[in-house]
């Protein structure tokens, strides 16, 4: 529900209301919710609980984890189950994927402007000339990769 550029999430049925936020952004499951420049993360089961306090500068959803940019300019990644647990921080900020590899935060772009995968270990793979949106599939010089559990794999060579 929106009014006055503020946002609420209300549930008709049992008629209740969340707070009102400035922003709120919803993945199926929880809430991103910014409240004077400040980004927490909510719940609803049957209540409105915040399970992640209104501190952060930045939010995004990130595959199966949560990412919040606190004050040093760290990336926290959460994975929120009945309650959130912090993978690791770190300054690298990625992008969405669609891989079922649980151990995989996600990919990013490197400062030469290719492309690498992280890890909750905060370990790197490798970099890549591209790295497709399910962290699967890598090509470099040329050469068309499978990325499984940190190691690829040649599947075909362009020419």
């Amino acid at each position: 529900f929106v009014e006055n550029n503020k946002y609420q999430i209300i549930d008709k049925i049992k008629k209740l209301k969340s707070q009102v936020y400035d922003s709120i952004a919803y993945n199926g499951e929880l809430y991103l919710v910014k409240k004077t420049n400040k980004w927490g993360v909510i719940k609803y089961d049957s209540i409105f609980k915040q399970v992640i306090n209104l501190k952060y500068k930045d939010a995004k959803f990130i595959n199966y984890h949560i990412a919040l940019l606190n004050n040093a300019n760290l990336w926290e990644y959460y994975k929120i189950e009945t309650k959130p647990k912090l993978i690791i921080r770190t300054k690298i900020l990625c992008e969405p994927y669609g891989c079922l590899d649980n151990k995989l935060v996600g990919f990013f772009k490197t400062e030469n402007g290719k492309y690498n995968l992280l890890y909750d270990d905060k370990s790197t793979f490798e970099e890549f000339d591209y790295i497709d949106y399910t962290g699967i599939y890598g090509m470099q010089d040329n050469k068309i990769y499978v990325i499984k559990n940190k190691q690829k794999q040649l599947l075909y060579t362009l020419n």
